[in-house]
């Protein structure tokens, strides 16, 4: 039996990207890494982040020291201010894809039209989005 494997397998290049940057602040000395959540939705990869000091952390507001990483799924710009406020260095590693998204949201919201996001409630992208 052959098995081929398509050439879409595996991450996206957004959680590719995200991964690259918060293994690249851990190898340049900026430990410990805490993530505003989950960095992305794979226990293995996580595992693996865990053993280079990058933490995921389910109370940010706890980390007083380190490095903060946003998430692939972004966040909303409130959060955004909460972090940048804490004083502490941020790796955003918040999908481009994402990010121009949630531009596209904002820029639409401004200009009065009403916004319809259908997905998982309380999912970190929806949540994102709807800041």
């Amino acid at each position: 039996m052959k098995i081929i494997v398509a050439k879409t397998a595996g991450f996206c290049w957004g959680v590719s990207r995200a991964i690259d940057l918060v293994m690249k602040a851990a190898n340049e000395g900026h430990s410990p890494i805490y993530t505003d959540g989950a960095l992305i939705h794979n226990p293995q990869v996580l595992k693996v982040l865990e053993e280079s000091e990058i933490h995921v952390s389910s109370n940010i507001d706890n980390v007083s020291e380190g490095t903060i990483a946003i998430r692939a799924h972004g966040i909303t710009p409130e959060r955004r201010t909460h972090l940048k406020e804490k004083g502490l260095k941020i790796v955003d590693a918040t999908c481009p894809h994402v990010g121009g998204i949630q531009g596209i949201v904002k820029k639409h919201t401004h200009e009065g039209y009403s916004i319809v996001i259908v997905g998982e409630r309380g999912h970190p992208e929806v949540i994102g989005l709807l800041g």
